[in-house]
């Protein structure tokens, strides 16, 4: 019944929604994409991994590399549901095909699988179709669902026929790698029969890999000059921030001693880097220029350092994971709204965290505020107290960092693992 009523939306939803009509579209492409794959050879195998977005698909991108790094001759099929996941990452190098997911009817199921014909099938995090799995099971073929995650507070998990529901859904699967113990502690209360594994968040290798390379470009990758700052600072990125961190933290700073306030050097990281958000944040940090203009100076770097503004406001979107090398803190955005922004980023480079106070969704801000690695700012007040500590007690900001780093680098590995057991699993 559920499968007539979804089409039936999509269709209604498509004439006045430019995302669903651009999914439809999409998935009207698949079928000739598919179509248009080479058989693999008898020694090659052909792997399909679907996300529903960009942040999952972030999920399994160290799987996928370490498996054509591995075994190159592998083909990779990549499927989203979301066109925002789909255009961002339709030309990913290391796909033969990226495709929208049609939806899971019984009949687009199986034409699906037998298009693709995967070696074996690979969910990331939440996004399952049961007829997929279904067919899938039907053929023989293994599925995999990594990075996996069950909010038993959702109401199918919490009522007999949606537990039965989602316990046939994850019956189907051979095997679930989970974010952890106590994530896997909740399908075990489930009672799937399917094999489970605690494991680790695998964007956790992928973010260890990218701080090593991070680190290793300095300054000079943002066309800032080797001594941009000084030893005596302390630099402290506003990462994903939104107006209310933004007033919070600059209110903060404006209370301290001007020694300590004189020491404090911000780069901040808007969420949505509008022209007005930019031109607003210049107006509350008046020693401050935005990293784009920074990025343009062509004068000497003597000339460069006369002109040095305390602060940098970051007018670009991409660039925040690398910013986090040249930080000393983080405070990520986010928590004094609908919830914290990702936090695993800034530890993977071993600094202190703070952020507003809402993190109840976040597990993994959760568990660094358990262990000490991240501090709950719900006020001026607090953040005050915190920026001091930051800038007067560096024996402090070293044992945070070192809890957010362990955090981060003690679950490293489990991409690798995985990719192993699929390739030998062939």
């Amino acid at each position: 019944m559920a499968v007539p009523v979804l089409h039936i939306a999509f269709f209604i939803a498509r004439l006045v929604s430019n995302k669903v009509r651009l999914r439809h579209e999409g998935v009207q492409k698949t079928w000739y994409i598919l179509a248009k794959l080479p058989t693999p050879m008898a020694n090659e195998k052909r792997f399909w991994f679907h996300a529903a977005s960009m942040g999952e698909f972030e999920q399994v991108k160290p799987i996928i590399e370490y498996i054509k790094s591995h075994a190159p001759a592998s083909q990779i099929v990549v499927s989203f549901f979301s066109p925002s996941g789909y255009e961002h990452q339709k030309n990913y190098p290391l796909a033969d095909a990226v495709v929208y997911l049609p939806l899971d009817s019984k009949p687009a199921a199986r034409r699906f699988i037998d298009a693709v014909q995967p070696s074996c099938a690979v969910f990331a995090r939440y996004d399952l179709w049961y007829n997929m799995l279904v067919a899938l099971k039907d053929r023989s073929i293994p599925s995999v669902l990594v990075c996996a995650t069950l909010n038993e507070h959702n109401l199918l998990v919490r009522f007999g026929t949606g537990r039965d529901y989602l316990r046939r859904v994850f019956n189907s699967l051979t095997t679930i790698y989970t974010a952890g113990a106590s994530e896997t502690a909740k399908f075990e209360r489930l009672g799937t029969t399917a094999s489970v594994v605690s494991s680790a968040d695998t964007r956790f290798d992928r973010i260890a890999a990218q701080v090593t390379l991070a680190q290793s470009e300095g300054t000079q990758a943002f066309g800032l000059s080797k001594d941009f700052f000084c030893n005596e600072d302390v630099v402290l990125i506003l990462g994903s921030s939104w107006k209310p961190d933004e007033d919070c933290i600059v209110e903060a700073m404006k209370r301290l001693e001007q020694p300590l306030q004189a020491r404090l050097r911000l780069i901040v990281v808007p969420h949505e880097p509008t022209a007005q958000t930019v031109i607003r944040l210049r107006e509350i940090l008046p020693s401050s220029e935005y990293l784009s203009v920074l990025q343009e100076h062509t004068a000497s770097a003597v000339a460069v350092q006369q002109t040095t503004p305390q602060h940098i406001i970051v007018d670009s979107i991409g660039k925040l994971l690398r910013l986090y090398a040249l930080a000393d803190a983080a405070y990520i955005g986010g928590g004094f709204g609908a919830g914290v922004h990702s936090v695993t980023e800034p530890a993977g480079y071993g600094i202190p965290l703070a952020s507003g106070a809402n993190i109840g969704r976040a597990r993994d801000a959760i568990a660094l505020h358990d262990e000490g690695a991240l501090t709950v700012i719900r006020s001026v007040d607090d953040a005050h107290a915190w920026l001091a500590t930051m800038l007067q007690f560096p024996t402090i900001r070293k044992e945070q960092g070192s809890i957010a780093h362990k955090y981060i680098h003690s679950r490293l590995g489990w991409s690798e693992r995985i990719a192993n057991v699929i390739l030998i699993r062939q």
